[in-house]
């Protein structure tokens, strides 16, 4: 049940980040991915650092986007990538 949720409320995130079938609200998607990665969803991971990188649903947070980049890495060769960008710009990796 916990990947079923997790999944779900990375799903309820996209749906609130491109407003698709709801009005768009990047606070809630952001939440909604924070839930999930929480669960263990590798995705929302991504999708959480992505959030705190770009500023969508708050500001932006280079630490927490390398922190949770950081945490999807192992399992998700986009948040490799990410990460790879991070540490070559010097984006939140002090």
């Amino acid at each position: 049940q916990t990947d079923a949720s997790a999944a779900a409320s990375r799903h309820l995130g996209v749906a609130y980040e491109l407003g698709r079938g709801v009005d768009r609200d990047p606070v809630m998607a952001r939440q909604c991915y924070r839930r999930a990665a929480d669960l263990g969803d590798v995705t929302a991971r991504r999708y959480l650092a992505g959030c705190y990188l770009r500023g969508t649903g708050g500001a932006v947070d280079d630490a927490r986007a390398f922190r949770w980049y950081s945490k999807a890495a192992h399992d998700d060769p986009r948040a490799l990538g990410h990460l790879s960008y991070m540490y070559e710009t010097g984006r939140g990796c002090d």
